[in-house]
C-alpha cells in the first residue's frame, strides 16, 4: 500500500492525478523482494485500477474527506514512508531483483 500512498503524495494529494499504474507496478516489486527475504512466493499485488476504484469510491462511504485524511497522516509520516521505499530499492538491487518502478516512485517523491 506504501506505493500508492506514494503516487497520491507524488500527486499533490489528489485522488484523480495520482499515477495508479506506477504504483502498482511499484507494489509488485515491493511485494516480490518481501517475500524473496522470507524465503516465500510473492503473492497476487493489487492492481492499478483496484487502487484507483477504491480510491474514488471509499470517501463516497467514510464519513469524513479521506483524502485530506490520508494527506493529514502520511505527511506526518512522511519521512517513513520514504524509508520504507528506500529499504525496499536497497534489498531489491542486493537480490538482484527488479527496483526500477519503486526508483521511480521515490525519485519522484524526493523532486
Amino acid at each position: 500500500m506504501i506505493p500508492f500512498i506514494a503516487a497520491l503524495e507524488n500527486a499533490g494529494w489528489s485522488v484523480a492525478a495520482a499515477q495508479y499504474t506506477r504504483a502498482a507496478a511499484a507494489s509488485r516489486e515491493a511485494v516480490t523482494i518481501a517475500a524473496t527475504q522470507h524465503g516465500r512466493r510473492a503473492p497476487l499485488a493489487v492492481p492499478a485500477w483496484a487502487a484507483a476504484l477504491a480510491l474514488r469510491v471509499l470517501p463516497r462511504l467514510v464519513p469524513f474527506a479521506l483524502p485530506r485524511y490520508l494527506e493529514v497522516h502520511f505527511t506526518k509520516v512522511g519521512a517513513q514512508t520514504r524509508l520504507m521505499l528506500d529499504g525496499w530499492i536497497d534489498e531489491g538491487a542486493a537480490l538482484g531483483l527488479p527496483v526500477t518502478h519503486l526508483r521511480a516512485l521515490r525519485a519522484e517523491a524526493s523532486a
